[in-house]
């Protein structure tokens, strides 16, 4: 089963859309999904495939777009529970080192955060190796 929903490109982020195809995929057992091909999307499909969250993705040209194929373990189980897009245009998350540590403490699970630095898109452990702080993108609920 494949999921591929049509939206108006005119909105004024990509990162929403990206998010909502992957979590109504998810919640309904796709194998795979189709999204918006940019820069953006594709760096966090890297960071995806990184730690394990996806199978892989594909780049289709012709259509503009990337196949994402979802990963899941036996019996159907996901491997992330949600995707949440932290930072939005209307209000921007930005955290120090210091601000950064607090919310990993305070966190309860294994969430990993995506955050967007002076040196590019890091995850959060990757930023508090670096000492380096910058804006919330995304919350991956594991």
């Amino acid at each position: 089963m494949e999921l591929d929903v049509q939206i108006d490109n005119m909105q004024s982020s990509i990162i929403p859309i990206f998010l909502s195809k992957l979590n109504v995929a998810r919640q309904g057992h796709f194998v795979s999904v189709k999204v918006e091909y940019t820069a953006m999307t594709l760096r966090l499909l890297e960071m995806f495939d990184e730690i394990g969250i996806i199978r892989g993705y594909h780049i289709l040209p012709l259509e503009n777009k990337i196949k994402v194929v979802l990963r899941y373990v036996t019996g159907s189980f996901n491997i992330f529970f949600k995707i949440t897009q932290v930072s939005k245009p209307s209000k921007r998350k930005f955290v120090d080192i210091m601000h950064l540590i607090k919310l990993k403490e305070q966190e309860s699970g294994n969430n990993i955060y995506i955050i967007s630095t002076p040196r590019g898109i890091m995850f959060d452990s990757e930023c508090l190796l670096n000492n380096i702080g910058g804006e919330v993108l995304l919350k991956i609920v594991m």
